[in-house]
C-alpha cells in the first residue's frame, strides 16, 4: 500500500470555502503566501519585484497584512495591486487553470503514479473543508483520509470542541491539521503550548485522532524561531504523549547546514518520542533549487533514516502544489534512487507507517 501523507483537494480557491466570507479566507491565503519561496513578480513585464512583501514587516499578526486587494487569479496565480501596479505569485502550477483541485483530478493523479490512499491536509489557505472532504471520501471510498481543522485561537472554546467532535464522529475525519501560524489572527498573544488549550487536546486524545502539526514560524523562518516552536511542541507533547503526531513538512529547512540537518541533542530528544513521525516532503522543499533525482534531498532523508529509523518516516508529496516544480512522478527519487533503503523499509516509509497510523485496511505490520 502506498500512502501519500500530504495531499490537497479544494474547490475554487477564490471562494469563502467554509469561512464566513471571501475576505476572511483571503486573509489566511495572503498570510501563507508571505512565506512562500516563489518569487513575487510584476504582471506587466514578469520581472521579479523586490520589496513588495505581502505584510508590513513589523506586525506579524492579522493587522500586519498589507491592504493590497489580494485575490485569486487563474493558471495557478495569486494577484494583488499596490499603488496602481499589478503583481502576482505563481502559487500553483500553470496547469491549474480554474484554481481548483477536485477529488476526481487528484484520484486520477494517484492512479497514474500508483498511490492507493492520500491524506488530505485541511489547511486554512484552502478553506475550512471538512464537509468537502467528507463528500470526497464518500465518492471515492478507501482513497482519501480526511483531517479536521480548527480555529487555533479559539480551540479551547465549546464551539470549536463541538466542531471537532462533529468532524470526527459524523464526517469521519481521522486526524487534525494544526497550524501554529493560525495563531496570527490573535497576534500570537497565546502560543501552541498554552494550557488554555488543554480541554481541546483532551478531546483530541479522547477521539483518538492523529495530530498533524505544522510548526512553520511566521513571519521570519529563522532557526531560532523554528526551535522555539519545536520546544513548545515538545512541552505540549509531554502533556499529551498518547496523541500520535506527524510533523508536517518534516524538520524545518532552517535546521539544514550544508548537506545535512543540525540535529542537536535537544532536537533528537523531541523527535524520538515514540508517538511521533516525521514527514518527508521532498522534493517540494528543495523545489526551484534542485532537480531530479534531488541528491541533496536524498542526503537529508539518509540522515533522518540513520538517526530515527524507518518507522519514524512517512512520505508526502503536496500534490497539486508539487507540480509547480516537478511531476508527481518525482516519488521515484525514493523508489529508484534511495539505495540505502531496504525494500521493506521503503515499503514502511511509502505507506506502511501511514497505514498503521490511520488504521487503514491491510495496514503493514511487519
Amino acid at each position: 500500500m502506498i500512502v501519500d501523507s500530504h495531499a490537497h483537494i479544494f474547490p475554487y480557491l477564490g471562494g469563502a470555502n467554509g469561512f464566513a466570507s471571501v475576505a476572511e479566507h483571503m486573509q489566511h491565503l495572503q498570510k501563507d503566501m508571505c512565506l512562500t519561496s516563489q518569487p513575487l513578480r510584476r504582471a506587466a513585464d514578469n520581472a521579479i519585484a523586490e520589496g513588495e512583501e505581502l505584510w508590513d514587516g513589523v506586525n506579524p499578526g492579522l493587522n500586519g497584512l498589507s491592504d493590497i486587494n489580494f485575490r485569486v487569479g487563474r493558471f495557478g496565480r495569486l494577484e494583488w495591486t499596490r499603488d496602481g501596479v499589478g503583481y502576482y505569485l505563481q502559487f500553483q502550477p500553470p496547469s491549474l487553470q480554474g484554481m481548483e483541485a477536485p477529488p476526481d483530478l487528484i484520484v486520477t493523479y494517484m492512479d497514474y503514479v500508483g498511490v492507493d490512499v492520500a491524506v488530505l491536509m485541511n489547511a486554512h489557505l484552502y478553506g475550512k473543508l471538512s464537509e468537502y472532504y467528507a463528500e470526497a471520501i464518500q465518492q471515492y471510498p478507501g482513497r482519501f483520509v480526511g483531517l479536521a481543522e480548527v480555529d487555533e485561537t479559539r480551540a479551547h472554546t465549546d464551539a470549536e470542541i463541538e466542531r471537532l467532535r462533529y468532524a470526527a464522529n459524523v464526517l469521519g475525519m481521522k486526524g487534525l491539521y494544526y497550524l501554529v501560524e493560525g495563531l496570527f489572527t490573535n497576534d500570537f498573544r497565546q502560543h501552541s503550548d498554552d494550557r488554555t488549550f488543554d480541554p481541546f487536546w483532551e478531546e483530541v486524545r479522547r477521539l483518538g485522532l492523529v495530530a498533524c502539526w505544522d510548526l512553520g514560524p511566521f513571519p521570519m523562518p529563522t532557526a531560532d524561531d523554528y526551535l522555539d516552536q519545536l520546544r513548545r511542541f515538545g512541552r505540549w507533547h509531554e502533556r499529551f504523549p498518547e496523541i500520535p503526531v506527524v510533523l508536517v513538512h518534516g524538520l524545518g529547512g532552517t535546521l539544514q547546514v550544508g548537506d545535512g540537518y543540525d540535529l542537536s541533542p535537544e532536537v533528537r530528544a523531541i523527535c524520538k518520542h515514540p508517538n511521533l513521525m516525521i514527514e518527508l516532503l521532498f522534493p517540494i522543499q528543495v523545489g526551484g533549487k534542485a532537480e531530479y533525482p534531488f541528491v541533496g534531498a536524498l542526503d537529508l532523508v539518509h540522515q533522518l533514516y540513520d538517526t530515527f529509523g524507518p518507522r519514524k518516516l512517512v512520505w508526502g508529496s503536496d500534490i497539486p502544489n508539487i507540480e509547480r516544480y516537478c511531476s508527481y512522478k518525482s516519488i521515484e527519487y525514493l523508489r529508484k534512487h534511495a539505495d540505502f533503503l531496504s525494500p521493506s523499509d521503503l515499503d514502511l516509509i511509502l505507506g506502511g507507517n501511514a497505514a498503521r497510523l490511520y488504521q487503514l485496511e491491510h495496514a503493514q505490520t511487519t
